[in-house]
């Protein structure tokens, strides 16, 4: 595999005209942002002692993180309720009338999660750089309405146009459906040799864009497996960044 500031041979940026960036993991850091909320949430009960833990926060994500990943099956709210009494077992808190506050505290979590997006560490500046070389364009499988409010919370809407927002409502298909991919690009006016899509999905994102030949980068920030599939897919060529530093290297900046 190459490394993050290596590019494959067949990544050819002098082809390259637009960037699709996928929103959710890509343009918003999606742990961030969990963190964040879950500290908030957390605060409002313990005052100063999460600040003055700074451990405690890592135990309280963790908890959380562990607890959601065993009830999948669960209804969303009741996973939620389920995730943040994990957060409060891993943390030890001695918190009375527990079943009372974790529905107060799920509330209040998918309040901040609603009003809340972090970008990822040199994302905006790297954008904005890019911004003067290609034209930027979002994929999101999320709604119209949901995609804008995030490029507004992260404050890339001016980057992103709506002109240039691509999402599964809009479309009535998701990545990494084909025809997801053929619209956006279509739109676009251009060619699949001269796009690159940037997500941080392998399945969805990379892996689908290069099943319909376009280039994509993996942004795997959080150092995942690597898969098993090879990383040149028919003419596509899937490269992997793990930063957003990493990202502008590899389009050449």
């Amino acid at each position: 595999m190459p490394k993050n500031h290596e590019l494959p041979r067949k990544f050819v940026l002098e082809d390259k005209k637009v960037l699709l960036f996928d929103l959710n993991g890509t343009l918003q850091d999606e742990e961030a942002t969990g963190r964040a909320c879950l500290k908030e949430v957390f605060s409002e009960w313990t005052g100063r002692w999460l600040d003055e833990q700074g451990s405690q926060l890592d135990l309280l994500w963790s908890g959380f993180q562990n607890a959601r990943a065993k009830h999948v099956r669960e209804e969303p709210g009741q996973r939620l309720q389920l995730a943040l009494l994990g957060a409060v077992q891993a943390a030890q808190l001695p918190l009375p009338n527990m079943d009372g506050i974790v529905k107060h505290m799920a509330a209040r979590y998918r309040k901040l999660r609603a009003e809340t997006a972090l970008p990822h560490d040199g994302m905006p500046e790297v954008l904005a750089r890019l911004a003067g070389r290609y034209t930027l364009a979002c994929v999101s499988n999320g709604t119209r309405a949901r995609t804008a409010q995030r490029l507004q919370l992260l404050q890339l809407e001016t980057l992103f146009p709506p002109e240039r927002r691509f999402d599964a409502e809009t479309l009535r298909a998701r990545k990494p459906l084909r025809r997801f991919f053929a619209q956006a690009l279509r739109s676009l006016r251009v060619e699949p040799h001269e796009a690159v899509v940037i997500g941080d999905s392998w399945r969805r994102d990379a892996a689908g864009a290069a099943a319909c030949g376009i280039d994509a980068v993996w942004l795997n920030v959080r150092r995942a497996k690597k898969p098993s599939q090879p990383l040149t897919r028919g003419k596509a060529v899937i490269a992997e960044a793990e930063s957003a530093g990493a990202l502008a290297r590899l389009l050449g900046l």
